[in-house]
């Protein structure tokens, strides 16, 4: 769950994870906060 992340990473959340990529099924973050929870498949 990305409120989990935003905990962990603090202020640095957001550029992690636009380092970690536009596309959903590659970018770290949306997969380890669920990516069908997202809507993705």
């Amino acid at each position: 769950m990305h409120v989990a992340q935003w905990k962990k990473y603090g202020m640095l959340m957001p550029f992690l994870y636009a380092i970690a990529g536009r596309d959903a099924l590659t970018n770290r973050f949306e997969i380890e906060a669920g990516l069908e929870k997202g809507g993705y498949r």
